[in-house]
Formats: C-alpha cells, sequence, structure tokens
C-alpha cells in the first residue's frame, strides 16, 4: 500500500509540474483540475502518455490560443485520450520502452550541449552545474529521480542568483495579474514565473526525462 501511495503521489505531482511549467501560475491544482488527474489514473492512463498528450496540447494552444486565458488541464483532455488510444493500439509485446528512453536521454544530452556551447555569459554561473549533469547522464545506470534533482538545483540557484528588486517586480506583477493577496502566494507565483522567464530567456533546458 505505501508503494502504491508513492506512485499516485509521483503520478500527481509530475503532471502538476509540467502543468505548472507549461501555462505558469496559478501553481496549486483546482479540484476540477484533481478530478481530471484521477480520471486519467482510473483509467490507467500511463504517465508517460498523459504528459506527451499535454505537451501535444500546449503546441495546439501555443499556436492558436484563441480566446482562451489560461492553459488548463481540461483543454489538455482530449489530446491525452488521443495519445491514450495510440498506446493502446501499439502491438503487444512491442519492446520500445528502453529505446524510447535512450532517445530521451540522447535529446538531453544534445540539448545540455547546446547550452554549454552556446551558454550567455549572464548565466555562466550554471556551467560547472550543466558540466556535471553532462557527466552524469553517460552514466549507465542513471536513474529518473537524479534528473529531477538537478533541475530542481538548477532552479534553485537562479532563485539564488535572482536580484531582490527583480523579486519585488514579480511579487507586483502576481498580485496584479492574478489578484493574488497573500504574500506566501505571491512569493511562490513570482519564483515560478521568474525561473520560467530566465529558462526560456536564456534557453537553459530541462534535463527530467518527462520533457521529453
Amino acid at each position: 500500500m505505501e508503494r502504491e501511495s508513492s506512485e499516485q503521489e509521483h503520478y500527481y505531482q509530475t503532471i502538476a509540474r509540467l502543468l505548472f511549467n507549461l501555462r505558469g501560475a496559478p501553481f496549486i491544482l483546482s479540484p476540477s483540475e484533481i478530478d481530471i488527474i484521477e480520471g486519467w489514473e482510473e483509467r490507467h492512463v500511463p504517465l508517460r502518455t498523459a504528459l506527451d498528450g499535454m505537451k501535444a496540447a500546449y503546441e495546439r494552444f501555443r499556436k492558436n490560443p484563441g480566446s482562451r486565458r489560461r492553459f488548463t488541464l481540461s483543454f489538455c483532455s482530449r489530446f491525452v485520450s488521443t495519445a491514450f488510444s495510440q498506446h493502446r493500439e501499439r502491438k503487444v509485446g512491442e519492446k520500445s520502452v528502453g529505446k524510447t528512453r535512450d532517445d530521451r536521454i540522447k535529446k538531453i544530452k544534445a540539448e545540455v550541449r547546446s547550452f554549454l556551447k552556446n551558454m550567455s555569459k549572464e548565466v555562466l554561473y550554471l556551467k560547472d552545474l550543466y558540466l556535471e549533469i553532462q557527466d552524469e547522464l553517460s552514466l549507465n545506470e542513471l536513474k529518473d529521480d537524479t534528473l529531477e534533482s538537478r533541475d530542481e538545483q538548477v532552479d534553485q540557484v537562479l532563485l539564488d542568483r535572482s536580484a531582490q528588486s527583480c523579486m519585488d517586480r514579480y511579487r507586483k506583477e502576481a498580485a496584479v495579474e492574478y489578484d493574488v493577496t497573500g504574500e506566501e502566494k505571491r512569493k511562490q507565483i513570482a519564483r515560478r514565473k521568474y525561473i520560467k522567464d530566465m529558462r526560456e530567456r536564456y534557453k537553459i533546458p530541462y534535463v527530467s526525462l518527462y520533457y521529453y
């Protein structure tokens, strides 16, 4: 039971983390979003399939947002269902898991190499950390949670190097844009938005497997 609980928590947290990184604030799941994830879990939608569907949905949303103000899990539902149908239609016994993971590792290696080669001077303080990540990507028994921890470490370094005046500005923007009154919520939104903006501005790659 403890293992099932841990796996369930990982399922919810991983989906939530990708959602927050794609859409930005609000950085909490609404009751309806929790219900959607619960529905995916009950249908036994694999985590990888759910994430692939979400990324496909975001690509569609990004190209044609229309009148929608925010990217939502509700918008993702159709894309996740399509990805799940494709998953079930694959040949039984197809041994693609190892190959898929290897391909994703290769993609991450390429992203890290490109970042190190073209690194902006404004984020040179990340160089040593990404050199360590590059070495770890060559290990034969690299664990997925190691890469997730590295992403968290990169985010923390970005926050540690942020100027107080910059974070104050982000907090003020959060209060206005999202009508947030609690100081802790404003800080949380400001941190996540700052990290997202920094990664996009300087092309700082994520290294967790579920982004690829």
